[in-house]
């Protein structure tokens, strides 16, 4: 799997499934065999990356909706999509 880096853009692969119940969702990688759950702001950013965008833009937009500095949200956002790339969930170029 690929290191996603601030430089990187990213975008969902296509070899995961999703189920919808009661307001809350479970992804699982059909590759990695597992099962996935995230908070409003995973859900925020698996949304997000529908289609491929740069990282850096991903985290401003973020940060802007959430006014929080992009040097706090940057960390954050880069452990969670190279959990998603560990677990083939996401491409990353």
């Amino acid at each position: 799997m690929a290191e996603v880096q601030p430089t990187s853009v990213v975008s969902l692969a296509n070899n995961h499934f999703r189920a919808d119940q009661d307001g809350s969702a479970i992804i699982m990688s059909i590759s990695a065999g597992k099962f996935f759950s995230f908070d409003d702001i995973g859900f925020e950013i698996w949304d997000a990356i529908q289609d491929p965008i740069p990282v850096k833009d991903l985290v401003a937009n973020l940060a802007a909706k959430h006014d929080a500095p992009e040097d706090v949200v940057m960390p954050d956002v880069l452990v969670f999509l190279n959990k998603l790339s560990d677990n083939e969930l996401i491409t990353v170029e």
